[in-house]
């Protein structure tokens, strides 16, 4: 049987208590008598091995595809500044 914890919704006492999980009524307050509700606490879990990151698993369709860059276009006034600036280079 399962072990749950219990607080106090007027005096914030917490008390154990070892029931079935069938067994749904909550205990009564061991200092005031008054009403209790269960306390959730948070499962420890340690993630081991391969499979447990968002890069591990993912298929092509699934991959964030990076935007393509057009391709530049050379303009024959581009093509002959080139040329030109080449041909000062190897005078000089």
């Amino acid at each position: 049987m399962p072990i749950y914890t219990y607080k106090c919704r007027e005096c914030g006492h917490q008390l154990d208590k070892m029931q079935k999980a069938s067994e749904a009524k909550a205990p009564k307050c061991e200092v005031c008598g008054s009403e209790t509700h269960r306390v959730f606490y948070p499962v420890g879990i340690i993630f081991k091995g391969s499979g447990f990151y968002k890069t591990d698993n993912r298929t092509d369709k699934n991959k964030v595809k990076t935007p393509v860059k057009p391709a530049k276009t050379e303009t024959k006034d581009n093509l002959k500044k080139k040329n030109e600036d080449k041909k000062k280079v190897v005078k000089n």
